[in-house]
């Protein structure tokens, strides 16, 4: 009984390693698609994603990322989201006091 949990343990492991090999098979045949402007916006966006903060930013770079490799994407630009979010606050917190004080 032992060996036949082993054994199912195995398969989607398995199974998981050739997705993946088959991904990155694929990935690397886009990568070689691109003009060189392209591989460098493809690069330059996979660093944002350790820096992103929240599962939206993520997402924004992962969508992004599908959308250079299907050559969807004109250019990429680098938006400084942090300070963008502080002024919205502060806007919307002095909207919220404006609000309190009618």
């Amino acid at each position: 009984m032992a060996t036949t949990e082993s054994s199912h343990r195995l398969r989607p492991t398995a199974m998981e390693a050739e997705l993946v090999t088959m991904a990155v098979t694929v990935v690397m045949d886009r990568v070689g698609q691109l003009t060189t402007e392209g591989q460098g916006d493809l690069i330059a966006i996979l660093n944002e994603y350790p820096l992103a903060m929240t599962e939206e930013d993520r997402i924004g770079i992962r969508d992004t990322m599908v959308e250079i490799l299907d050559g969807r994407a004109a250019t990429v630009e680098r938006a400084d989201l942090s300070d963008a979010g502080i002024q919205a606050e502060k806007s919307h917190t002095n909207h919220g006091s404006n609000a309190c004080e009618r």
